[in-house]
């Protein structure tokens, strides 16, 4: 409020935004940037860096976007968020110089309850980031929003999230090219892609050469998931096989509950780069639909490494 912010929700609060920011890079040692309560309208933002230390960000108020699709950008220097952060109708993107992935570290440990609602594109895109944690996330837009996965990582490693709650149009959590050592654990998933799918691998047919490896998917409930677990490189809307990227290392186990449609399991690799070394542990799917008849699996070029009970009884 004392860089100009009117906090109505109709005025462009922007500039209060921006030269707050600034005023908090520019000081030399720890730094807080206050949003008090209210309604903030914003347009495109970008938190820039580097600064001279560490900036805790607490976010009291509701923060909008207008109409048009907006941007908060934060880049290239680590914060924390308060308790309470709401970033409503907002991307909110996590990035820093990829060519320094060790000596800036983009950090988020203080991350309880961020809450983002209805956002008109990806809710959370970390990209180029190194050792960034984000707990207690609360995603929330309809179901039927195309194309708003709640946090989508790409060029980053050392990535956790946990404890927390994402519910969207789209995917849930999305790993695009190189992305290196992700850690998804505690999360509920659905609408959006929770419910279409659960864990899954895909690829587009004319994707550059490229390796998918070492994926762990376990300890995971389902409840009536139409497609619990996928791999695909036959990925819409080409229809076509993936003849590009190779598949290996990944492993299904203690994967739980129901599925609504019949076929639960759906392996769909490549002639040329069939999946390698795919480990089919402990699964219980049941089917849940009305027909009559247990779930079923569809496999294509892969021959997994089967263990312990499955149901259904997988690539047999």
């Amino acid at each position: 409020m004392d860089f100009g912010a009117i906090a109505n929700g109709k005025s462009d609060d922007s500039k209060a935004f921006t030269v707050a920011w600034k005023k908090a890079c520019d000081w030399n040692g720890k730094s807080k940037v206050f949003v008090p309560p209210g309604k903030y309208l914003i347009s495109s933002v970008v938190f820039e860096g580097p600064c001279k230390g560490p900036i805790y960000f607490a976010v009291k108020g509701f923060v909008k976007a207008p109409a048009d699709l907006s941007t908060l950008l934060i880049r290239k220097y680590g914060l924390a968020f308060d308790t309470s952060t709401t970033l409503p109708s907002l991307e909110v993107e996590f990035s820093m110089a990829k060519d320094k992935p060790h000596g800036n570290k983009m950090t988020a440990t203080k991350t309880p309850k961020i809450k983002s609602i209805n956002s008109k594109k990806v809710h959370i895109n970390v990209f180029a980031c190194y050792n960034l944690n984000l707990k207690s996330i609360e995603i929330s837009a309809p179901g039927d929003n195309p194309n708003t996965d709640g946090i989508h990582i790409g060029s980053s490693t050392e990535i956790k999230i946990y404890d927390s709650l994402i519910g969207t149009g789209d995917d849930c959590v999305l790993l695009s090219p190189e992305s290196e050592n992700i850690l998804v654990s505690n999360v509920l998933c659905g609408p959006g892609h929770g419910t279409d799918n659960g864990v899954r691998i895909k690829t587009w047919p004319d994707s550059y050469e490229g390796v998918l490896s070492n994926f762990t998917f376990e300890d995971i409930v389902m409840n009536n998931v139409q497609n619990p677990i996928v791999i695909g490189q036959e990925y819409y809307p080409y229809n076509a096989c993936n003849k590009k990227v190779k598949t290996s290392n990944v492993k299904y186990n203690n994967i739980l509950r129901t599925s609504s449609a019949k076929v639960a399991v759906n392996l769909l690799c490549s002639r040329l780069n069939p999946c390698k070394n795919v480990e089919i542990g402990d699964i219980n799917l049941v089917f849940n639909g009305t027909e009559a008849g247990p779930t079923t699996s569809s496999c294509l070029n892969v021959e997994p490494i089967l263990k312990g009970r499955h149901i259904p009884i997988t690539c047999v």
